[in-house]
């Protein structure tokens, strides 16, 4: 194996480390959203900011633009609430957050899934090429 395939290699093993957490990282943004709405703490919605934030840039990275794109979306409407002596959150706006956090859900799964059928392809046509 080159240099460049092992590279591959290893980004390919490091994408799918991401694939394969994305459970766990939505269920820690849902976690702060839901302290932020139970009217925890303002640092709450600081958390949900900074863990949504941190999506987009690893969704990206990875290749996983619809993630990326999502968490951008849902990033941004938070980053609307953190100004300096903003109000509270309108109807407006909490819709707009529920929409987005649901469409990074639904993105993160439909992304779960092709990677499911990914490795189930790869063990199909593993199982189909031994003797």
């Amino acid at each position: 194996m080159n240099n460049k395939d092992e590279i591959t290699t290893q980004l390919k093993a490091l994408k799918q480390k991401f694939i394969s957490g994305l459970p766990q990282r939505l269920n820690i943004i849902q976690g702060h959203r839901r302290r932020w709405l139970d009217g925890e703490s303002e640092e709450a919605l600081a958390d949900f900011h900074r863990t949504t934030h941190s999506l987009t840039g690893a969704g990206a990275t990875f290749g996983c633009s619809e993630i990326s794109q999502c968490a951008r979306e849902l990033e941004r409407h938070i980053e609307s609430l953190l100004e300096i002596d903003s109000p509270p959150p309108t109807t407006q706006q909490l819709t707009k957050i529920e929409h987005y956090f649901k469409a990074l859900q639904a993105s993160t799964e439909e992304h779960l899934g092709e990677e499911d059928r990914s490795d189930s392809t790869k063990n199909r046509s593993n199982t189909l090429s031994r003797p």
